[in-house]
């Protein structure tokens, strides 16, 4: 069996880094579990993927995901195009794995998957009333 990338623990460490609402914490599990499903993955490995993914979306526009809901727009528009950056930076993450594995052939329907998801159930939602100010 090939290893998950990272252990347990620095996926906690990667979450330590990360401020998250508690809508965004939700979404990063289901979405982390619809790309486990869809990847045919362990869901610790997808959802570490995610937090590093939404790390390194962190550096880029120089705020945490929790000061984005207040700082950027919250439109539907603009949640999805944020999720999809994210979700590009995913998809370079885990290509290596998914290349071990010989599943990089679905990890563009797993994107498709996991964003429908995001659409349906997120991007609509009120501004989420515990990030900062």
């Amino acid at each position: 069996m090939i290893e998950p990338p990272l252990t347990e623990a620095e996926i906690e460490s990667t979450y330590d880094k990360l401020e998250f609402t508690e809508n965004q914490k939700e979404m990063g599990k289901r979405l982390g579990d619809s790309f486990a499903d869809s990847l045919d993955l362990p869901n610790l490995t997808t959802r570490g993927f995610i937090a590093i993914s939404c790390l390194d979306w962190q550096k880029k526009v120089k705020m945490t995901t929790a000061e984005a809901e207040t700082k950027l727009p919250t439109t539907a528009d603009s949640r999805i195009q944020q999720t999809i950056e994210i979700f590009e930076i995913f998809k370079k993450k885990i290509s290596r794995v998914l290349r071990i594995k010989n599943k990089e052939n679905l990890i563009d329907s797993a994107i498709e998957k996991a964003l429908k998801l995001y659409i349906e159930d997120y991007a609509s939602r009120p501004q989420d009333t515990d990030a900062p100010k």
